[in-house]
């Protein structure tokens, strides 16, 4: 074995070498900060900084941009498994052990499948009641509320949102007075699905302008 106390200093030089092993030697050439060596096709080495989602510092730290993937591109787990609609009602479908139980956009909670049928055939709204609350200031216009006319012929009219002639409307004045359809001193009449007329009873006085009440149309 050849030790270094064997080879005279200056023996072996970088010609020399290159000569007789047929080796080329040269330094590697520096690159920057962020940047790794990459072969290239024709065996040099080049430098190239990572890019795309990802920075390298010049302390070798790799730095990964998790902002710029989604769930659409990285494929699913094995036990973390993504949201689905039909993962949840499959899930409360085994707790409750009913197989049979669906989910309806009508009302909220699961139900079988036979009664979802019948509740999604039901036309919206059918089958509960509904109401509409306005307060009207008497002759004055506001939301949902217009006046026409003026004295004992001066008509309320107040637009809802029930689309359906077949209400039934009530007043209460301020000190409470509980007035039934047609009852003293007004008349309400249903003249559309999306409105209702108050006016003054033949033979009754005014209401003072300005007067409040509260007008609750159920249908």
């Amino acid at each position: 074995m050849i030790e270094n106390r064997d080879i005279q200093q200056g023996a072996i030089t970088a010609t020399k070498l290159s000569k007789n092993l047929r080796l080329p030697l040269a330094n590697v050439a520096a690159g920057t900060a962020g940047q790794v060596p990459v072969v290239q096709s024709n065996g040099d080495l080049a430098y190239k900084a990572i890019g795309g989602d990802a920075t390298l510092d010049a302390d070798g730290n790799l730095a990964v941009r998790l902002a710029a993937t989604t769930t659409d591109t990285l494929p699913e787990g094995g036990s973390n498994l993504y949201y689905t609609d039909a993962r949840v009602d499959a899930r409360i479908r085994q707790i409750k052990n009913e197989a049979d139980q669906q989910a309806t956009t009508e009302e909220s909670g699961f139900m079988p499948k036979e009664d979802k049928a019948k509740l999604d055939a039901t036309p919206a709204g059918s089958s509960a009641i509904r109401k509409f609350s306005v307060t009207i200031a008497w002759g004055t216009d506001a939301a949902n509320v217009s006046f026409a006319g003026s004295g004992t012929s001066e008509v309320a009219t107040i637009t809802h949102s029930l689309n359906t002639q077949a209400v039934v409307a009530s007043i209460q004045d301020s000190g409470n007075l509980f007035m039934d359809l047609g009852y003293y001193p007004f008349d309400i009449t249903a003249n559309s699905a999306t409105t209702i007329e108050v006016s003054v009873e033949s033979g009754s006085t005014e209401p003072s302008a300005g007067t409040n009440y509260l007008v609750t149309i159920i249908g």
